[in-house]
């Protein structure tokens, strides 16, 4: 869990809040996408 608190932070930290919580309604699959994407 500590690794997708990570990298919510990181999201938030680019101003993309509102485009995670637009992912969020689709399949965990695609949030976890965004998150990968955000984390490299």
């Amino acid at each position: 869990m500590p690794k997708d608190i990570e990298a919510f932070q990181k999201l938030n930290a680019r101003g993309i809040e509102l485009e995670a919580r637009k992912v969020s309604t689709d399949p965990k699959l695609k949030m976890m996408d965004l998150i990968a994407k955000v984390d490299k």
